[in-house]
């Protein structure tokens, strides 16, 4: 953990360096990018409910094994409940969201939409990732119970990149804004060309 002596900007800094883009990509974007490239799936036709489950289970336990790197083996319940969770907090499809409208899209679209569909997914745990990521940067970087040391950390993301946030944001003081340190620093990743 690195001593501020109240001047946040090395940390910053730190903390920055270590979320660059190449950094993100090589440690989250490109093993999951791979692993989707990896997998193969058929469906005969107009797929249904089983074979969409079954797609969805067997899809994200292959990215957990290659792409996520976990040791341990998803079961199969155990990777259809994850699905489930990520696909109602995170998919936004056509006419429905959550499960059922990945699975209307897929049903829709035939194999077009199952694969548009485990390419959202592939999207949707980069997001996922992404965000645990930051956090366990910024845990690993401070003390996360130094409310003085997140305050300064704010006033300089907003010192530095304050044109990037809305303005409902800016308006805000760096002391309401502490809680959403990892957004504004998922933000700032997500769009300062690093």
């Amino acid at each position: 953990m690195m001593n501020l002596n109240n001047n946040p900007q090395p940390l910053l800094d730190d903390i920055l360096a270590r979320l660059d883009g190449s950094t993100l990509y090589q440690e989250i974007d490109l093993p999951l990018d791979l692993a989707f490239y990896s997998f193969a799936f058929e469906t005969p036709g107009q797929i249904d409910r089983q074979q969409f489950k079954n797609i969805l289970t067997r899809f994200y336990q292959h990215l957990s094994q290659v792409g996520l790197k976990r040791t341990a083996k998803l079961t199969e319940c155990q990777a259809f409940e994850e699905v489930i969770w990520i696909l109602e907090h995170y998919y936004l499809g056509n006419k429905m969201k959550g499960y059922d409208g990945a699975f209307y899209d897929a049903f829709k679209y035939g194999e077009a939409g199952m694969e548009f569909i485990l390419e959202a997914f592939v999207g949707f745990i980069k997001s996922i990732e992404r965000t645990k990521y930051i956090s366990w940067i910024v845990h690993t970087s401070f003390d996360p119970s130094d409310w003085f040391v997140k305050k300064k950390l704010v006033e300089d993301i907003l010192a530095r990149y304050g044109d990037i946030f809305p303005a409902d944001v800016i308006q805000l003081t760096p002391a309401q804004l502490i809680p959403y340190l990892e957004d504004l620093l998922l933000t700032v990743t997500s769009q300062v060309p690093g």
